[in-house]
């Protein structure tokens, strides 16, 4: 994997918490600068919380919203390997950067880029289960809540599914549903919030708290969760 286009910095939102994002070569006023001052990647602590729960599974997982592929970087780290959708794929200059981040790992199979929606692969492209899922995609309601739906459905029997940006009626709603499964659950106070899911064997990773973030406090409980 190579991110050497990658810029750390605090932004806007992070609490001080460095954020990686992509583009840092994006000429001014273009859409991919707008991507590097906007969208930032999953925080060092974050990607390592997800390396350690990826760890314990391995297997084939499915990532929904890959953006240029740092998620999916961490999970193969971990051993395992990644389906990882993204509607933004069809846009040659923003494939041409993940396909740089992840040239080697494409190459040798361990991460298959797919280009569209998830609901559209859900229904006429998966034929298999996967240990685990990664849902980062489209956060408004009902999009998360969708996903969450799929990614149980295709779930193996001992699994995990991650949520991030765990904040707001979108992913909550998505909670709610796995909760209602049986699954169980823990919530990471990272600077984007994660949720963690999951179903058989499995030690959760200890807390992460980054920056002033007291997730209770900034975000409130979901009904389900008082």
């Amino acid at each position: 994997m190579s991110f050497d286009n990658v810029a750390w910095r605090p932004m806007h939102y992070s609490i001080s918490v460095e954020i990686g994002s992509d583009f840092a070569d994006a000429e001014p006023g273009s859409p991919m600068h707008w991507q590097h001052n906007n969208v930032g990647f999953w925080s060092r602590e974050e990607a390592r919380l997800l390396r350690d729960i990826a760890a314990q599974f391995r297997g084939h997982w499915i990532e929904i919203g890959s953006h240029t592929g740092w998620t999916a970087a961490q999970i193969v780290a971990a051993g395992a390997t990644v389906t990882t959708i993204d509607p933004m794929f069809a846009s040659p200059s923003f494939f041409q950067q993940f396909a740089r981040n992840m040239n080697a790992e494409m190459c040798a199979g361990q991460v298959i880029p797919w280009p569209g929606q998830s609901d559209w692969y859900f229904e006429h492209w998966v034929d298999h289960r996967f240990i685990g899922g990664l849902i980062d995609g489209d956060h408004d309601h009902p999009h998360p809540l969708r996903d969450a739906i799929n990614c149980y459905r295709q779930l193996e029997q001992r699994g995990v599914i991650v949520l991030h940006d765990f904040r707001g009626p979108g992913p909550w709603a998505a909670g709610e549903y796995l909760a209602k499964q049986g699954m169980q659950y823990k919530i990471y106070g990272s600077v984007h919030m994660v949720a963690v899911f999951w179903r058989g064997e499995f030690t959760p990773p200890p807390e992460i708290v980054e920056g002033n973030t007291n997730w209770t406090m900034n975000y409130g409980l979901p009904e389900w969760m008082k």
